[in-house]
């Protein structure tokens, strides 16, 4: 029986690094990323040759905000990011808050060097909504902030 190639085994979920352009100690551990999706609109197009069966046309691409959710730490790099924006957007300078997003998915035994990753990027992300989880004095749960971030567009390569 021959071995199993496991090279084009699906990524897991669970094996990603996060690096936001612009923020020291770039590499940020996170529990969750959500929201990573592109749809494309659907022009319904009818001639009037044939107004019976008609063509579908692509439109606009729209791209869904990311929502990153980790542990509250004494590390304040979101909650910075976040005053970036509210101070930036009371000024009336929009730009500079804008930062790419990297997500990197690694594959099962990955090890520094070797291949398979797959990168998604988020472009010119911002911050546009910061979260907290609920306290609760009987919980043991750990408190949680997410940032939704709105953005201009999603990549993904190899």
């Amino acid at each position: 029986m021959s071995a199993v190639d496991v090279s084009d085994d699906p990524l897991l979920g669970f094996r990603f690094i996060v690096t936001i352009t612009g923020i020291s100690g770039n590499i940020l551990g996170f529990q969750s990323v959500t929201g990573l999706s592109m749809e494309c609109g659907v022009l319904d197009w009818i001639e009037c040759t044939d107004p019976v069966t008609g063509i579908k046309l692509p439109k606009e691409v729209s791209y869904g905000d990311v929502t990153l959710a980790r542990g509250v730490s004494k590390n304040r790099y979101i909650v910075d990011w976040w005053e970036m924006v509210v101070k930036d957007s009371k000024e009336g300078s929009y730009g500079s808050f804008r930062k790419d997003v990297s997500i990197t998915v690694y594959p099962k035994g990955y090890t520094s060097g070797s291949t398979g990753s797959r990168v998604i990027k988020v472009l010119n992300a911002w911050p546009s909504k910061l979260n907290y989880s609920d306290l609760e004095a009987t919980s043991s749960d750990v408190f949680v902030e997410s940032l939704v971030l709105s953005n201009e567009g999603i990549q993904t390569g190899p």
